[in-house]
C-alpha cells in the first residue's frame, strides 16, 4: 500500500525485515495506478503478533495539495479511547497532528529526517511540495511482478508483489497487493485496492506481518468522495494556512440584522446593530421576534458626541437617558481612555485584538463554508458588578456575494457570576442580513426620548409650488431640509429631530402656502463624560440662530426631484411660527384637502399633519413604528421619560 499508512503503522508499532527473493527472468509489470487527482479510502489495519487491529482512513488531492490521514488509536477501552489525525499539507509544508479526544492539535514542519514524514513508495517529500503529483503512488522504481488471480473476501482479485530493500539489506518489506479485476463491479468504477500484506523480516529473522484491508474506495470520478479540510474548530498553533484577519478592518460604518438562540433557556431573539465610527455613534434595536423586523421590543443608543446613552423600552413606553459607562452588557464597545478616565467607542479591531484570536480552519456554520476563527481570551463584560466571560468562535463566509465575504456570525461558550454563583451557557449568533453602510444619522433619531420642556418645535413656510417635487421626493427633501436646519441653527445633527412632517394650507388671506416642522432638542440635565464630546450650545441660542437666518432670507433647502433636478427653496423670511400658534385658531392657516398619494395636489387634513409627511419619506417598518409610538407621545402622552445621573 501506499507509504503513509505502511510508515506510519511502521512508526507507531516498529517494523522488522528478511532479504527479497529472486526474481531473475520474471517479467515485471506494473501494478493499478491510483487515481492521479483525488481517491479516499478506509483502511483496517492488522499487527499478527501484537494482537492489535487499528482502523484509519486516508484521502488524496492533487488540486489542493492535500494528503489527509486519519488513525484510531484506541485500545478499545471507551474510557480510554484515543483517536489521533495526522495530516499533511503540501501547500505548506506542514504536519498536524489532532488529538481529537484531548481536543489537542499540534503542528510541525514536513522533516524527511522523521521516519514517519516521508514515502516508502514514490519521492520522499524532502524534496519539496510539488512531489505531491507523484508521490505516494503505487509505482514508483520499484520492481513489480505478477503474481496470477487470486480470491479476497470473496472478490476476484489480480495479485502483485514488490521487495524492497533498507538498511543496507538489513531490513526488508515483502509486500504483496490485491487489486479488484477489471471485470468486478465496484463503487470506484475501476480496479479497486482490497488488500495488502506487508512481511517485514530483519536479517536475523524476526518478522512482522501487516495486513491492511482496504474498503469504501472513492476516486475523482465517483459519484461522491469524502472530502476532508485541514484540522479545524480547533487551535492549531502556528498553522501557516490562515487567511488575514477580515475582523481586524475596521469600516467607517455598518449595519447587521442578527438572530441570537440561547441554548441555556431555549430562547431566540433578533436585533439590529448599526455602528456609525465617523460619527461616534452607535445603535441596538431588539426586536419580539427572530428575522423579522418590527415591532420593537428595546432600543439602546450611545453617542458619544453627547457622552449620553439612550434606552428605551417600546413595551412599557419608558425611555431613559443616562451617560454612558462600561458597566452595562450593551456597552462591550465601551473603553475607558486612560488620558482622561472617559469613555469613549472602541473600535471593532479592538475589541478583536483583545480576544487574541487564533485561526481555526475552514468548517461549516449555518450550512455554509467558513473561515473560523477562536478567541483564546473572554472577552469580559461587566451587568451591574456582575462578570460575564465570553469566549467566543466567529465565522466568516468563503465565498463571496457581490465581491465581497462577510460575517456569518459566531459561537459563545458563556460563563456568568450572578450574585456570587457562577452560570454557564452557549449561545449561537447568526449574522443573517448585511444591509450596508450607514448613510444618514436618522436611524439614530432619539428624539422620541425628550420630553416637551427639552423640545422646541417651529413652523417654517415656503412656497406652495415646491410642494409637489417634495412630496415625490421625500427622502431627498426631508434630509435636505433637517441638515440644513441644524447647519443654520448651529447644532448637533441629532439635536433636530428627523420627524419633518409638512403640508400645504391657505391663510387667512386665502394665499396658498407650503408649512415644514422642525423640532430643536435642549440638552439633557444628564452630564456626557465620553472622551468625543463636543461642546453645545443650549436651545434658546440654537432657535435665536435660525430664526435670523430665516429672518435674513437665508434658510434655502436644496434637494432633489425624481428627475434629479436640483430643486432650491427659501423659507419666507417674514414667516416664523412655534407649533402652538400654528395649531390656535387664530393664527392658524386653512387647511385644504388631502392630496392624492397618486397624483399629489396641495393640502391635508389638519389632524393628519403629523402623520402624513412621515408616511410618505421614511423607509423601511422600523421608522414607521418608531412614528407611530412618536405620535402617540404627543397626542396621549404615552412615553415616560426618565434621567440618570
Amino acid at each position: 500500500m501506499r507509504s503513509l499508512i505502511l510508515a506510519v503503522a511502521c512508526f507507531a508499532i516498529g517494523c522488522l525485515s528478511q532479504s527479497c527473493p529472486n526474481i531473475t527472468g520474471r517479467n515485471l509489470t506494473q501494478m493499478p495506478a491510483l487515481d492521479p487527482v483525488q481517491f479516499s479510502y478506509h483502511v483496517e489495519i492488522t499487527i499478527e503478533g501484537l494482537n492489535k487491529t487499528l482502523n484509519g482512513y486516508e484521502f488524496y488531492d492533487l488540486e489542493n495539495e492535500t494528503l489527509f490521514f486519519s488513525l484510531d488509536q484506541s485500545n478499545g477501552s471507551l474510557m480510554s479511547q484515543r483517536e489521533v489525525k495526522v495530516v499533511y499539507d503540501y501547500k505548506h509544508n506542514q504536519t498536524f497532528y489532532v488529538d481529537d479526544n484531548a481536543f489537542k492539535c499540534n503542528v510541525g514542519d514536513l522533516d524527511s529526517s522523521k521516519p514517519h514524514q516521508f514515502s516508502l513508495f514514490g519521492v520522499g517529500i524532502e524534496n519539496g511540495p510539488q512531489n505531491v503529483t507523484h508521490a505516494f503512488y503505487w509505482n514508483g522504481t520499484y520492481n513489480v511482478t505478477y503474481e496470477g488471480l487470486d480470491i479476497v473476501a470473496g472478490i476476484t482479485t489480480d495479485h502483485y508483489q514488490t521487495c524492497v530493500e533498507f538498511d543496507d539489506g538489513n531490513l526488508t518489506y515483502l509486500v504483496d497487493v490485491y487489486f479488484s479485476v477489471d471485470t468486478w463491479n465496484m463503487p470506484s468504477g475501476q480496479q479497486s485496492p482490497v488488500l495488502l500484506k506487508l512481511n517485514a523480516t530483519d536479517n536475523t529473522g524476526d518478522q512482522m506481518i501487516y495486513t491492511y484491508k482496504f474498503s469504501d474506495y472513492l476516486s475523482s470520478t465517483s459519484f461522491r468522495i469524502w472530502r476532508p479540510k485541514l484540522p479545524h474548530e480547533i487551535v492549531c498553533l502556528g498553522r501557516k494556512d490562515a487567511p488575514p484577519n477580515p475582523f481586524l478592518n475596521d469600516a467607517p460604518s455598518f449595519i447587521s440584522q442578527v438572530e441570537v438562540i440561547e441554548h441555556h433557556s431555549n430562547e431566540i431573539f433578533s436585533y439590529e446593530e448599526y455602528f456609525d465610527y465617523a460619527h461616534n455613534i452607535v445603535l441596538f434595536k431588539f426586536n419580539n421576534r427572530p428575522g423579522v423586523a418590527g415591532p420593537l421590543a428595546l432600543s439602546w443608543t450611545q453617542d458619544f458626541n453627547l457622552g449620553l446613552a439612550f434606552f428605551t423600552n417600546y413595551t412599557t413606553g419608558q425611555c431613559s437617558i443616562s451617560n454612558i459607562t462600561t458597566d452595562s452588557i450593551f456597552d462591550s464597545d465601551v473603553a475607558i481612555d486612560t488620558n482622561t478616565s472617559k469613555v469613549r467607542l472602541m473600535k471593532s479591531s479592538e475589541i478583536i485584538k483583545e480576544m487574541d484570536l487564533v485561526y481555526g480552519g475552514v468548517g461549516r456554520f449555518s450550512h455554509q463554508p467558513a473561515h473560523i476563527w477562536i478567541a483564546q481570551q473572554p472577552l469580559v463584560l461587566n451587568n451591574h458588578g456582575n462578570k460575564i466571560y465570553e469566549y467566543q468562535k466567529l465565522y466568516w463566509s468563503v465565498n463571496e456575494v457581490h465581491g465581497y465575504e462577510y460575517p456569518l456570525g459566531m459561537e459563545a461558550n458563556i460563563m456568568a457570576e450572578v450574585n456570587g454563583t457562577n452560570m454557564t451557557t452557549t449561545t449561537q449568533t447568526h449574522v443573517y442580513g448585511q444591509m450596508g453602510f450607514v448613510d444618514n444619522l436618522e436611524v439614530f433619531d432619539y428624539s422620541y426620548c425628550f420630553g416637551e420642556d427639552l423640545r422646541k418645535t417651529v413652523v417654517l413656510r415656503f412656497s406652495a409650488d415646491y410642494y409637489d417635487q417634495a412630496f415625490q421626493n421625500p427622502k431627498s427633501f426631508t434630509r435636505a431640509f433637517h441638515d440644513t436646519v441644524a447647519n443654520k441653527a448651529q447644532i448637533y445633527s441629532l439635536r433636530v429631530s428627523h420627524d419633518h412632517p409638512y403640508t400645504v394650507a391657505m391663510d387667512n388671506s386665502g394665499n396658498k402656502y407650503m408649512y415644514v416642522w422642525a423640532t430643536l432638542l435642549g440638552i439633557p440635565d444628564v452630564q456626557g463624560n465620553s472622551v468625543e464630546m463636543k461642546p453645545q450650545i443650549n436651545l434658546t441660542t440654537a432657535l435665536n440662530n435660525l430664526q435670523q437666518v430665516v429672518a435674513n432670507n437665508e434658510l434655502e433647502v436644496s434637494f432633489h426631484n425624481t428627475t434629479g433636478d436640483v430643486v432650491q427653496m427659501t423659507a419666507h423670511d417674514d414667516y416664523w411660527m412655534m407649533e402652538a400658534d400654528f395649531f390656535n385658531p387664530a393664527t392658524s392657516p386653512t387647511p385644504t384637502p388631502s392630496p392624492d398619494p397618486s397624483n399629489p395636489n396641495p393640502g391635508v387634513n389638519p389632524g393628519a399633519v403629523a402623520g402624513i409627511a412621515i408616511g410618505t419619506f421614511v423607509a423601511g417598518m422600523l421608522v414607521v413604528y418608531l412614528f407611530s409610538l412618536w405620535k402617540g407621545r404627543r397626542h396621549r402622552g404615552q412615553f415616560a421619560y426618565t434621567m440618570q445621573e
